[in-house]
Formats: C-alpha cells, sequence, structure tokens
C-alpha cells in the first residue's frame, strides 16, 4: 500500500509537471500567434496604404460590386477623380449610375455575366463632367457562378486627347504628303521604303503599292550605288545627309537624277528629295557649250594657254604653245612648268605658283628655254579652275618684243641724256665760262676808274662761277665721263661723293674694282639704277646713311642699295612708281630682276640681281 501511495504521488507530480509544461508551450504559442497577426495586420495596413495612396496617384478607381451591381467597395481615388466620398457611393449607387456610354447613352451593365469584361465608358463626376475611362473586371465568386465584379476605372482623357490630337496631326502630314511638289518620304536604314508621296509616281512611273516596302538600293545606278551605301550608313550613325545626290532607275529603263536631304530617327530616315535631272541636263548643255567655246579661244588664241594639274604638270596645251616652245606634243605633255623654265627664272616661277595657292589668280614676269636652248621671255597669268582646287589654267605671253621695246626706249633715253650732258658741258658750260671771263676782264678795266661798279662786277663774276660749278656737275650727274672706259666702281664712287656733300649723307660704297662688261650700256643701267635708288632713299625715305655694294655671288652679279630711312611704307606715299618702272626696265635689259624690299632693321633694300654673262672676258677665258 505504501509504494502504490508513492507511486500515485510520483505519477501525478510527473503529470503535474507535464502539464504546466505544455501550459506553458501554449502560451508562448499563443503569443507567437499574436505577435504574428499583429505583424500581418500592420503590414495589410501598409498594403492597404500605398494601395490607397497609389490609386489616389495614378488615377485608377479600384472597386467592387454586388450581385445586383450596387457598390460594396470603392478606393479613395473617387475623391479626386469624382468628387465622391467612398461613404456616398458604398451601398448607395448603383454601377450604372456613375457611367454611361461614350456617345452619352446609358448602357446597362450586368454584374451577373460571369466573364470577364474590358470596355470603353464615360464616368460621370459629382459636378456633371464626363471623364473617360477604361473598365477592366472580373467576376467575383467561383464555380461559374457571379457573386458581382472586382474592376477598376482608368482614366484615359488625356490618353484620347492625345491620340486625337496625334490623328489629326497624321492627318496633316498625310495631306501634306499628298500635295507637296517634292519628293517626300520615309525608310530604314536596312534600305527599305516605308512610306512615300504620289509624286514618286510621277517622278519613277512606279505605283506606291510597288515602292511602299520596296528595297530602294536596288533602283540605284549602279554607278551610285557605293555612294548610297556609304550615305546610308551615315544615316545609320544618326547624322544627316545634306545636297546628296544619284540615280534612279525609273519604269522605262531611263534614270532621273534625284538630290536628296535626309534626317535619321533610330532606324527610321525622313527625306525630301527633287528630280533635278532637267537641270543637270542645262548643266552639261552650258557645260558642253562652254567648252566648245574655251576649245575656240583655246585654238585661235595668239598667246600660249595650258592646263596645269595639282603638280604642275602640262595636261593640255594649244599650238600657240609648240611654236612659243619649239616642242612636239609629245615631248611637252607631262612636263612640269618649271623644267620648261630658265636657271635663274626657276625661284621666281616657283614663288609665283606658291602665291597661287593662297590666292585665285596671279601674274608676273618669267624666263622660259626654249627646246633649241635660247630663253623666251613671257608674262605668267595663272588662274585656278575653281576655289579649293589646285588645277589651273595658265596664259603665256611672248613679251621679247615688249623687252625689245623697253631697251630700245632705254638706249634712246641713254642717247638723248648723253646729248643734253655733252650740249649742257660744251654749250652752256663753255658760254658761263667766257662770260665769267669777261666779266673779270671787265672787273680789272674798272677798277682804277669807278671802284663801286668794279665791285659789283666782283660779285657778278662770283655768281657766275657757282653756275659754272652747278653745270658741269649736272652734266657730270648726266653723262658720268667714267662709264666711258667700264669703270663702274669710279662712276659709283663719284655719285656717292657728290650727293654726300650736297645732301650731308654718309656713304658707304663697297663696288668690286675688277667689274668689266660686254657692252657700254651694261655699266650705264646698273649706275642708273644705282643713282635712281640711292635719289629715293635721300628725297623720300630721308635717310642719313646709305650703302651700295655691286659683286660677284657665284655666277651672278649682284648690286645692292640699303639705306636707313623712314621704310618702304613711306617712300610708297610719295610718287615715285615710275623710277621703280625705269629701274625694273633696265634690270629686265640685264636679264635679271630687281627686288624692293622693306628692311626689318628699319629703311629700304633695293637689290638687282643679273647674270653673269654680261661681264666680259679677260685674256685667261674667265670672266
Amino acid at each position: 500500500p505504501r509504494y502504490g501511495e508513492k507511486l500515485v504521488v510520483v505519477v501525478g507530480l510527473v503529470l503535474s509537471a507535464i502539464l504546466g509544461a505544455f501550459v506553458h508551450f501554449l502560451r508562448r504559442r499563443e503569443v507567437q500567434l499574436e505577435e504574428r497577426v499583429l505583424s500581418r495586420t500592420s503590414e495589410i495596413h501598409a498594403v492597404q496604404q500605398r494601395f490607397e495612396q497609389i490609386s489616389d496617384h495614378s488615377r485608377v478607381l479600384v472597386w467592387e460590386l454586388d450581385a445586383d451591381g450596387f457598390y460594396t467597395y470603392i478606393s479613395s481615388a473617387c475623391r479626386s477623380m469624382m468628387g465622391y466620398r467612398e461613404d456616398e457611393i458604398v451601398g448607395k449607387l448603383h454601377f450604372d449610375d456613375l457611367h454611361r456610354a461614350p456617345g452619352g447613352e446609358a448602357v446597362p451593365f450586368s454584374p451577373a455575366d460571369a466573364s470577364p469584361k474590358s470596355f470603353h465608358r464615360q464616368m460621370i463626376t459629382r459636378d456633371g463632367n464626363a471623364l473617360d475611362v477604361l473598365v477592366n473586371c472580373v467576376p467575383n465568386g467561383s464555380g461559374g457562378t457571379s457573386q458581382g465584379m472586382r474592376g477598376s476605372d482608368r482614366d484615359i482623357t488625356d490618353l484620347l486627347r492625345v491620340e486625337k490630337m496625334l490623328r489629326q496631326k497624321s492627318e496633316e502630314v498625310d495631306r501634306y504628303f499628298k500635295v507637296s511638289l517634292d519628293l517626300l518620304c520615309i525608310a530604314d536604314t536596312r534600305g527599305f521604303f516605308r512610306k512615300l508621296n504620289p509624286e514618286w509616281t510621277a517622278c519613277l512611273g512606279y505605283t506606291l503599292e510597288y515602292l511602299e516596302g520596296h528595297r530602294f538600293l536596288d533602283l540605284v545606278h549602279p554607278d551610285d550605288l557605293a555612294l548610297t551605301l556609304e550615305a546610308t550608313l551615315i544615316l545609320s550613325r544618326q547624322s544627316p545627309v545634306v545636297n546628296f545626290v544619284n540615280r534612279y532607275r525609273h519604269s522605262d529603263g531611263s534614270y532621273r537624277w534625284i538630290e536628296w536631304r535626309a534626317v535619321p530617327s533610330g532606324e527610321l530616315i525622313y527625306a525630301a528629295a527633287r528630280d533635278i535631272t532637267e537641270r543637270k541636263a542645262l548643266e552639261e548643255r552650258k557645260e558642253r557649250e562652254s567648252r566648245q567655246r574655251f576649245d575656240t579661244l583655246f585654238s585661235i588664241s595668239n598667246d600660249a594657254v595650258l592646263i596645269l594639274d595639282e603638280m604642275g604638270a602640262l595636261l593640255e596645251f594649244n599650238e600657240r604653245t609648240l611654236e612659243m616652245l619649239g616642242y612636239e606634243p609629245p615631248a611637252l605633255t607631262g612636263k612640269r612648268l618649271s623644267e620648261l623654265a630658265t636657271e635663274r627664272a626657276q625661284s621666281e616661277l616657283t614663288e609665283g605658283f606658291e602665291i597661287l595657292k593662297e590666292q585665285h589668280e596671279v601674274r608676273f614676269e618669267s624666263e622660259l628655254q626654249r627646246a633649241d636652248g635660247t630663253p623666251v621671255p613671257v608674262e605668267v597669268a595663272a588662274r585656278r579652275m575653281s576655289q579649293g582646287e589646285l588645277r589651273c589654267q595658265v596664259l603665256l605671253r611672248d613679251i621679247s618684243e615688249r623687252r625689245n621695246l623697253q631697251r630700245y626706249l632705254l638706249e634712246s633715253a641713254e642717247s638723248e641724256r648723253a646729248r643734253l650732258g655733252q650740249e649742257l658741258h660744251d654749250g652752256l658750260c663753255q658760254e658761263l665760262k667766257t662770260l665769267e671771263i669777261e666779266t673779270v676782264l671787265l672787273e680789272e678795266g674798272l677798277k682804277g676808274n669807278d671802284k663801286q661798279l668794279a665791285d659789283s662786277l666782283a660779285g657778278l663774276g662770283d655768281r657766275i662761277n657757282a653756275s659754272v660749278r652747278t653745270a658741269y656737275s649736272l652734266a657730270a650727274g648726266i653723262l658720268p665721263a667714267s662709264l666711258d672706259t667700264q669703270f663702274l666702281a669710279d662712276a659709283i664712287a663719284k655719285l656717292a661723293a657728290r650727293l654726300g656733300r650736297v645732301y650731308d649723307v654718309a656713304f658707304e660704297v663697297r663696288v668690286a674694282e675688277n667689274l668689266r662688261f660686254e657692252r657700254d650700256d651694261y655699266a650705264n643701267h646698273l649706275y642708273r639704277i644705282t643713282q635712281e635708288a640711292v635719289i629715293n632713299a635721300i628725297r623720300h625715305g630721308k635717310a642719313s646713311c646709305v650703302e651700295i655694294e655691286c659683286r660677284r655671288e657665284g655666277e651672278n652679279l649682284m648690286l645692292r642699295v640699303l639705306d636707313n630711312g623712314c621704310g618702304l611704307e613711306e617712300k610708297q606715299a610719295h610718287p615715285g612708281g615710275l623710277g621703280i618702272l625705269v629701274m625694273r626696265s633696265r634690270a629686265e635689259a640685264l636679264g635679271g630682276h630687281l627686288r624692293v624690299r622693306a628692311r626689318l632693321e628699319g629703311g629700304v633694300e633695293v637689290s638687282c640681281i643679273c647674270s653673269g654673262t654680261i661681264l666680259r672676258k679677260d685674256h685667261h677665258g674667265k670672266k
């Protein structure tokens, strides 16, 4: 019995412990479930709040109907969309109370239909306005029986307005496509027409049904296909193409010239084009006529006419070119013009064509060499054939007669100068000297009888003596006696000494003593160039120091006059163009050229470079 009592007590204790543990577990489980319910409730509340916020701002109204069509739920968006509160709708208003067909008539809605629906309605707001909405709804039930509907009304008023505007714009574009005189099209970067206007039919003879969807590259002239593919590639890179010209095949097999302007937008190409076939034909006819006129002038011109390529080689030339240079056509074709110049004219010819690269045309004088080696002086007039192109037309005019005339005029002028100097020396100077002697004799005879008259005669004699010196000086300036023996250095030294005394100018003279010339007029030309340059420097440049240099430089003879005056611009402001022209003519008579330029340190440099062939050979055969 005692053992049984103890066992009962133990079992009771165990059962009590087990029951306590189970109760504790149930309580913990209850707390966890409550926490989960609260968490889920909070989540549901947060989701509901987000849903309400989205609904309020998305212009979408969510609702639920019972089987009779009355609202059992409606979202808060009804306030912003319709002007109603939820409690004014739920359980009080029918679906048809707030909706009507787009045309304004009432269309009954039956929630008993168990199939999903999507249709257009107009929603009636509190103030009587109508909003276009898209209704989407599904049955609220299962097993094929409907217990009402769940759905939404999405405001599509703005969408319909935009669609209407786009439809109007599309109609405007269609009208423009139909009435435009230009060729309008929409294509894609794969090379297919998408949409064209009726002018394409008039231009190419194909129907729009044939062209739209057709590959436009199949209609392009084979010679233009590569350029068209390149233009399409540019468009595919979203860059516009303007003033592009190619040819398209007409339905009769001929080709039409089309000028394009195209703008890309993604894979589409919007283009406007124009048929320029007639313009091309007119341009070709004008070019042909112009070419005929040019060929006529080309053949009958008294001057040599040449066409040079970018490298200066002869492409075309007329008969006068062959006559002037003495070449046969095969020997002249492909030759560079610089190869036809004499050695001393190479630099000025190159310089002239360098200027042509910057300017549209240039004109200068040069010297070419005939096939037999004889030189021919020419005036070169070169003009680029078009802007940006280096090919040029060149006109060569033989100026041998002009040079001979200039030489004749210079020789005549020198002859007349010599005659005037001689008459001044032998005539006026001698007369003045005789008058001076008679005045002195008269003065001597009157000294004892009339002293006052004798003194007056003495003053008159002094003035006559000064006039004699002036006349001799003028005669020396007109006709330097030292040139008769071809001693140029002596004549220039005397010129510098005389002008230095008269004008108070410092001279530095460096002239080679051993210069002897083939002809007297060569030395005279160099002397006159020096004289003109020095007088210009003194009178116009206001120079206080002048340098004169004349010496050999390799195979050439160089004369240089430098001054420290006010510069070339100031000198150009004074009349002196004739003097420079005469100096240039004298340089050309020597077979050389004259250059007048401003010095960097101030003043002007006048230089004349001529061939050493004007110098006389000595008994050793050297110049």
